[in-house]
């Protein structure tokens, strides 16, 4: 159901999995999460080297930081990082990497470490899956220090192959999804909780795909005479403002 107003899509029914819990993380990963971990370990390093453009250091808190592997790659380069995650199970794994992880929420998260402000928050594909992304976007705000980053990634709802395929394309997921943004529902959502939206893009998922795999695509569209290539994934670094206190 695409909001009038921005476009963004909600997910009907919502789905059967909860965030809060190890529901996503047993039920749609289980143990093939941990089995693919170098393939992980190599996206995290793509992502990092995206943050570095704009922030070389300081403090990093990863929401919805999985099995771990981004908090760990950018721990090893250096940053002061902290993980949080709902999944016990996924905070565990997390753990035996050596990440620094809270196992609950970010109130909770910022509850606990009271005074200390993020250089950088970053979330990877965790926003879609929240019933209440106002709330979420609000707490990550509050965490970051004036003049601060916040990171993220989501799928794209308005991509081409989100029209063409609907509940078939890949990034819809709707036994996990609750939300598919558009650009300018993200937009309007980071501005909502007083967050300054610097970057935006529209990108390709070629930097997650294999030589061959992102091949056959190509050559699939080519022949059936779809629009190439679909830009299917929202990147934003947005900041908070330096005059908040």
């Amino acid at each position: 159901m695409p909001c009038p107003r921005c476009g963004s899509k909600t997910v009907w029914p919502p789905p059967s999995h909860q965030v809060e819990s190890d529901g996503i993380w047993v039920g749609q990963y289980g143990g093939q999460r941990l089995a693919r971990r170098p393939v992980w370990f190599a996206e995290a390093r793509q992502r990092l080297d995206w943050i570095l453009l704009r922030q070389p250091d300081g403090v990093l808190v990863e929401v919805g930081a999985g099995t771990g592997e981004f908090a760990k790659v950018a721990l090893d380069a250096g940053f002061d990082t902290y993980a949080v995650e709902p999944s016990l199970w996924a905070a565990h794994q997390a753990q035996g990497l050596g990440v620094r992880v809270h196992a609950g929420t970010l109130e909770e998260w910022a509850h606990t470490h009271a005074g200390l402000h993020a250089d950088v928050v970053a979330m990877w594909h965790v926003l879609e899956h929240t019933p209440d992304p106002h709330g979420l976007m609000g707490a990550v705000a509050a965490v970051t220090r004036p003049g601060g980053l916040v990171v993220l990634e989501v799928p794209n709802g308005a991509s081409s192959e989100c029209e063409r395929l609907g509940v078939q394309w890949d990034g819809t997921q709707p036994d996990d999804h609750v939300i598919l943004f558009s650009p300018e529902g993200l937009r309007l959502l980071t501005e909502s909780v007083g967050l300054e939206v610097v970057e935006l893009m529209e990108i390709p998922d070629r930097l997650y795909s294999g030589g061959d795999s992102w091949r056959r695509r190509r050559n699939s569209a080519l022949v059936e005479g779809y629009a190439w290539p679909p830009k299917d994934l929202l990147r934003m670094v947005a900041r908070r403002p330096v005059h908040q206190a």
